[in-house]
């Protein structure tokens, strides 16, 4: 492979500047690929409710952003370099469901439809969008074809979606759990509040 390659790190590196300049990265500013790339990202929308929009601080290590936005900002950087190969290192894992969605389809299916692309993920929902696909166990190559070729002429693979399916399903359903008790006790500390007030009510007119 030859060409300019482009890096997108697991762990998102940001620096004290605004994020026009963290996406920038030192490149001269195209108005129509900045746009371009922070609605690839879903920038656009945390910017209609950021003050400076674009030119907002993001302060030291961008401690003003959450995580995935962050992930957002290092994406929007690679986008904005316009490279001919990129390895991008499990961007979607800092983001929630409906973001990664709209990254894997608007930052990776569109926007890199024409570079070479190696996407690392633990999300299975998107392995059937993939030219190819490579099976690593510790570290070697143990599987390599199609999602269809994989699923037809390995056992191995299919036990491996099916594993992961079963950890997620089991992930939401404990999630589902916490925040049903975390709703319960918000509605009973609300209970406990509504009982005070009136109790402080009837004491002050008692009172009086």
């Amino acid at each position: 492979m030859h060409g300019s390659f482009c890096y997108v790190p697991q762990e998102s590196w940001i620096f004290s500047s605004t994020i026009k300049t963290n996406i920038l990265f030192g490149k001269v500013y195209d108005h129509n690929l900045f746009r371009n790339v922070v609605k690839a990202t879903a920038l656009d929308i945390d910017f209609a409710q950021l003050p400076n929009e674009e030119n907002t601080l993001v302060g030291d290590q961008g401690v003003m952003l959450s995580g995935g936005q962050k992930a957002r900002v290092n994406m929007a950087r690679a986008l904005y370099r316009n490279a001919d190969i990129y390895l991008l290192d499990d961007p979607l894992s800092a983001v929630d469901v409906k973001v990664a969605k709209h990254l894997f389809q608007r930052s990776i299916k569109n926007d890199l439809a024409n570079k070479i692309c190696i996407l690392v993920t633990h999300q299975i929902q998107f392995l059937q969008d993939a030219t190819k696909i490579i099976v690593l166990n510790n570290g070697e190559m143990v599987q390599i074809g199609t999602y269809t070729d994989l699923l037809d002429s390995s056992t191995s693979f299919a036990r491996l979606l099916d594993d992961i399916h079963q950890f997620e399903q089991q992930h939401s359903i404990e999630l589902h759990q916490q925040q049903s008790i975390l709703s319960s006790t918000c509605s009973n500390v609300d209970e406990e509040m509504l009982t005070f007030s009136k109790n402080v009510e009837t004491k002050q007119k008692g009172a009086v």
